[in-house]
């Protein structure tokens, strides 16, 4: 009897204990579920899918893994590598990725494959900032699992910044995004419940963009700069993980505008990674090569659009195949969905070259028709010409001139640069594009700086009607008379070059130009 009373209170207890255990299970289970959905989307959510999409890739399936920020994926196509060539390869990277989160990727990445080589991308390497930044921590570590990886991603970034945040809603985070109640009604919120999602495109994200650049000149170097004692150390730590555990890497840096101090800093970074038996690899010694055209190929000043990724990748996947025992895969059936998705991609990076090959034709009508701008001193013709989207007009000045002083094509004309306010003005300023209006100052204040020009490659604009009118872009003065009569300045935006300097003056009821 007492052996019943005790078994049965022994059964009670394994009951009580199964049943805590099952419920502690159920409210993590509920609380990882909940982070996950509410989780910020900074983004688009792109970044986030482009990680957490490795695991639903078949376990042990990626020939290749590139890791790195947003150089990584804006060069590198894993599908039309893989069109090419045959070998599987997936961008595992977000923005803003910090050199110090590269390890924690690889980590992540190793969970789930085991590739035959790591692509580094190492420009993060060279951007350490002590106090850092939330925004980029954020996003790189929100794309993680729950767990120690991304507990250690987050404590090494703060250990080695002066970054003052809540630290309990970095790990946790949950507390920062409880009230991001729009992810309720997102369908692709509610797909990243357990934070996972396929990923189509393999990381990689095309740039329909595009901002015309000069190539940089005489950067090249063989000098050797001192890395941050923070970069040097996380990258001599990132290469005892590769030798440690035999992964075999190839450390890049893609082109861009680089300078001399990056280059000194790139071949203190080729020395260390030497010493370990790892390639390394800068590709902005290979322009020729490549054909990289700086004046079409990029959509900002560190970044390929899709027409610059093309070139990118059909050097970097002839060098990985030269240089790595890397497979084809095409001929096998297992990866025939593999085939698909790259047609289907490359169908939709011809229509992305298709529209940044027309932005750029565009703006290049916009450079040819600079002379007829120049040589107009017909002031119809002339703000026809320059009330155009390719083009800025700082206008700056005093407007001795009334409307009733003007005939009405002139007012007209005018109203197209949308000067409707001028007459009569002093120490007027405005600024406009396209006839919408940047700035200006309606407050009465004798100056105004504002940037100006292409939105991914913009220059400083200051106007100063103090004493003499001067209209200052890029620190240069560009206005040519004095005060007393309308300057304007009219900038392309695209080139950003000065396509013309006029002041206007009124004779007869007509708006002159007039040039130095």
């Amino acid at each position: 009897m007492v052996v019943k009373e005790r078994l049965f209170k022994n059964k009670v207890k394994i009951v009580k204990l199964i049943g805590a255990i099952t419920f502690f299970i159920i409210i993590i289970h509920v609380f990882l579920s909940l982070t996950y959905l509410f989780r910020g989307n900074q983004f688009n959510y792109n970044d986030r899918i482009s990680v957490v999409g490795i695991k639903k890739e078949k376990k042990n399936s990626l020939d290749v893994i590139y890791i790195g920020g947003s150089a990584a994926f804006t060069y590198w196509e894993p599908l039309r590598a893989y069109n090419d060539c045959g070998f599987t390869s997936y961008d595992l990277a977000t923005n803003t990725i910090q050199a110090e989160n590269i390890l924690a990727y690889i980590k992540y990445a190793q969970k789930y494959q085991n590739p035959d080589l790591y692509v580094i991308g190492v420009r993060a390497f060279q951007y350490y900032d002590e106090v850092g930044s939330e925004v980029g921590l954020r996003v790189t570590s929100d794309a993680l699992d729950m767990g120690w990886n991304r507990f250690e991603l987050i404590h090494t970034f703060l250990n080695n910044r002066s970054l003052e945040t809540d630290e309990i809603a970095l790990y946790f985070d949950i507390a920062k995004y409880h009230t991001n109640y729009e992810a309720l009604s997102n369908e692709t919120a509610w797909h990243l419940i357990d934070n996972a999602m396929k990923c189509d495109y393999k990381g990689g994200q095309l740039q329909t963009a595009w901002c015309y650049l000069q190539e940089p000149k005489n950067v090249k170097t063989s000098e050797r700069a001192k890395l941050s004692n923070n970069d040097e150390n996380t990258l001599v730590e990132l290469l005892n993980y590769l030798k440690k555990n035999d992964l075999n890497a190839l450390f890049v840096v893609c082109p861009y505008s680089v300078t001399s101090e990056d280059y000194a800093k790139y071949n203190t970074m080729s020395d260390i990674v030497s010493e370990y038996g790892y390639n390394f690899l800068n590709t902005n010694d290979y322009y020729k090569e490549m054909g990289i055209d700086f004046s079409t190929d990029f959509y900002n000043i560190n970044h390929v659009n899709s027409l610059g990724a093309k070139k990118y990748t059909d050097f970097l996947e002839k060098y990985l195949s030269r240089n790595y025992t890397l497979p084809d895969h095409r001929d096998d059936t297992e990866y025939s969905e593999w085939q698909i998705l790259a047609n289907n991609y490359i169908l939709t990076a011809d229509d992305s070259h298709a529209i940044v090959q027309n932005l750029i034709d565009s703006a290049n009508e916009a450079y040819e028709i600079t002379e007829d701008i120049k040589n107009t001193y017909d002031f119809t013709e002339w703000a026809a010409l320059v009330n155009d989207e390719r083009f800025t007009v700082i206008a700056a000045g005093n407007c001795d001139f009334n409307a009733t002083d003007l005939k009405p094509q002139y007012t007209s004309s005018l109203s197209q640069l949308n000067l409707d306010d001028i007459y009569g003005k002093e120490n007027y300023i405005k600024i406009a594009r396209n006839a919408g209006v940047i700035a200006s100052n309606a407050d009465g204040s004798l100056s105004i700086s504002v940037n100006i020009g292409h939105v991914e490659q913009t220059v400083p604009c200051t106007v100063d009607n103090n004493l003499m009118v001067a209209i200052y872009i890029d620190g240069i003065d560009y206005s040519c008379e004095s005060n007393s009569n309308i300057n304007m300045v009219v900038f392309d935006n695209y080139h950003r070059t000065i396509v013309d300097a006029v002041y206007l003056y009124v004779e007869d009821g007509v708006v002159k130009i007039g040039r130095k």
